[in-house]
């Protein structure tokens, strides 16, 4: 990790299943030098990288480097005051609530990426501890028993660079129960946990629902992210 933030190489902690390979962020709009990737891999042989839209890649033949162009994501980011709101319908859901997810992405109308990816983060992050280095937790809107919206919130602290990132990533509304204020009513609680803090939102470029959500709780748009899939 290197001193200078503006060329950081951030690994991703959690949320990572054993043997899926290794997770990087450069934040950077500069080259990336693979060998730099290769040296904190180690022993992975497939390195799965988000950069910014339009980075070139170095030291790494150009066939090996596989693009999604469907996973491209958007980031936003809000600034200002956000008092935490006290709504008992709102939880953080633990290891005991998982059931609440059964169903929640089930029906016809959710994209095969919602269905796929965001449970799977979902109960990757429920399950997993708190590390020193980085706290992640799910928050729902609870109603008569059912997860009507959920939203993931993971708060990274990079103490060798004097930087926080929290970040808001995978909101999710049951189809059926949009547009009744559900999801705006969860982000601006999760919003006041962070209430005088810069604040990430991750888009995936499929949830556009989520999209105008975010929009209508003060974000605005910063970055294009690509992820990009690397034989090491």
């Amino acid at each position: 990790m290197h001193i200078d933030r503006r060329s950081t190489l951030f690994r991703e902690i959690a949320g990572r299943p054993e043997g899926t390979g290794a997770w990087f962020s450069w934040a950077s709009s500069e080259a990336l030098d693979v060998s730099l990737i290769r040296q904190m891999a180690e022993t992975e042989n497939t390195a799965r990288v988000f950069a910014l839209a339009g980075v070139d890649f170095f030291g790494l033949p150009e066939k090996q480097i596989h693009r999604k162009e469907e996973e491209r994501c958007s980031i936003f980011i809000r600034d200002g005051k956000t008092n935490l709101s006290a709504d008992p319908q709102i939880i953080k859901i633990d290891e005991l609530s998982l059931p609440l997810l059964d169903g929640l992405f089930e029906r016809s109308d959710v994209t095969p990426h919602q269905r796929g990816v965001y449970r799977a983060a979902y109960e990757t992050i429920i399950c997993a501890a708190d590390t020193a280095e980085f706290k992640s937790a799910v928050y729902g809107f609870v109603s008569d028993g059912s997860l009507l919206s959920a939203i993931q919130v993971s708060t990274t602290c990079y103490e060798e660079i004097d930087f926080r990132q929290n970040k808001l990533v995978n909101p999710f509304t049951r189809p059926d129960q949009r547009g009744k204020g559900y999801g705006k009513a969860l982000m601006e609680h999760v919003l006041g946990l962070f209430p005088n803090e810069t604040v990430v939102y991750e888009y995936d470029g499929e949830n556009v629902p989520a999209l105008k959500l975010a929009a209508g709780c003060g974000f605005l748009p910063k970055l294009n992210i690509d992820l990009y899939e690397l034989e090491l």
